[in-house]
């Protein structure tokens, strides 16, 4: 019996919040940790870099086993790329790239959890441009969109605090079904 005033519902391997939240914070400490590795390696510790990196993976393991989230597919491979180019060498950082392609080649034929959640994306995406159906995929994408566009409109100083509904509201003018939504900004305070 789950105790409903717990914010926290350890069922199914997800031990933080939910398994978006699970997966966002599983994937920072994953490539986190790639800098004490990093580190230890380049000062001849061995050990505490081979440990570092085990609790690493166990983390990426996790999402690939237990529960992994879309967000966390996406997010991922743009953190770990960012991570590379910033703190390695370029050889290095291309070495480390490669390795990565060829571990999630190996997860993608290992892992059927992860090939479930990602070919949910495609499920998704198909059935808002078929049928019309508004999924998760679908609204982020759209969202990300006009997001990029409203940012390159006003890239130096913006559109000011406060103005993301009022450029939402702006562009779903004449537009119907998913185009014609408006992101809910909600702002709660104590």
């Amino acid at each position: 019996m789950v105790d409903d005033r717990w914010p926290f519902y350890p069922a199914n391997g997800i031990l933080v919040k939910n398994y978006i939240a699970q997966s966002q914070e599983f994937v920072l400490c994953a490539v986190a940790l790639a800098y004490p590795v990093m580190t230890f390696l380049r000062a001849n510790r061995i050990a505490l870099a081979a440990l570092f990196a085990a609790i690493a993976a166990s983390f990426v393991l996790n999402m690939m086993f237990v529960v992994i989230s879309r967000t966390a597919l996406v997010t991922m491979p743009i953190i770990l790329a960012v991570f590379a180019l910033v703190h390695l060498r370029l050889r290095t950082a291309l070495a480390v790239l490669c390795a990565a392609v060829l571990f999630g080649a190996l997860a993608w034929n290992v892992s059927a959890n992860l090939r479930a959640t990602a070919s949910k994306f495609v499920v998704d995406y198909q059935q808002s441009q078929v049928l019309g159906n508004i999924s998760g995929t679908f609204s982020r994408l759209e969202f990300w969109q006009k997001s990029v566009r409203f940012f390159s409109e006003a890239p130096l100083i913006g559109h000011g605090t406060g103005s993301t509904r009022g450029l939402f509201e702006k562009a779903a003018i004449g537009r119907a079904g998913i185009h014609a939504e408006i992101t809910q900004t909600r702002i709660t305070r104590p």
